[in-house]
């Protein structure tokens, strides 16, 4: 089995769309704003959080949530998912809590996104993606742990993690994602490898 297989690695940019994830991803995830603003919240609560730019979201796999763009922005993110729950990066700061951190500048997170991103799909390199993810990863620890005046928790006590079996997986992905998908002009090839893992796009 490839490494990224086994974190349920993906990565990409693009312009982000309403998305309702009612069980929550079954990874865990980053969402980092590149540009213009988006509006995010855990399911049950009424206040939306503004997600601007330099701003990075993480949130924990199985956590229902939703976001969409603010008003009229075209809303620029880049992303990653992963599911290391093996290998025990809780203590890292990718554990069950939500949060939102002001990151000092976008365009290291940036180059780690495209350069994992271009070491997966077909032509990969696994290992190398591996090394990149935790690479990303450790930086913002670091940051974090620098700026935390730049750092706020996301409390979802009140919000119960989904744990699911493989046929309630399969109907997340087709109750959450793919209506969004199929809604569009035209469906890339890599965009739908995307939703199962395999594959990612990279918006220009």
């Amino acid at each position: 089995m490839h490494c990224t297989a086994l974190l349920g690695l993906t990565a990409g940019t693009e312009v982000q769309i309403p998305i309702t994830l009612i069980y929550g991803f079954s990874a865990k995830q980053l969402l980092l704003t590149f540009s213009g603003q988006g509006l995010f919240r855990l399911l049950g609560e009424r206040k939306w959080t503004v997600l601007k730019p330099r701003l990075i979201l993480y949130i924990p796999a199985g956590v229902p949530n939703e976001y969409r763009p603010e008003a009229d922005h075209v809303w620029e993110v880049g992303y990653v998912t992963f599911d290391e729950s093996q290998l025990g990066l809780d203590h890292w700061g990718f554990s069950n809590t939500a949060y939102l951190h002001l990151v000092l500048d976008t365009s290291s997170y940036f180059h780690y996104i495209h350069r994992i991103w271009t070491n997966l799909g077909i032509q990969s390199d696994s290992w190398e993606a591996a090394r990149l993810l935790f690479s990303m990863l450790l930086d913002l620890k670091k940051e974090i742990s620098l700026h935390r005046a730049e750092h706020s928790s996301l409390s979802i006590d009140d919000i119960k993690t989904a744990h699911s079996t493989i046929v309630e997986s399969a109907f997340r992905f087709i109750h959450d994602l793919l209506p969004f998908e199929l809604g569009k002009p035209a469906l890339p090839i890599c965009r739908m490898g995307n939703l199962f893992n395999y594959g990612q796009c990279f918006h220009n």
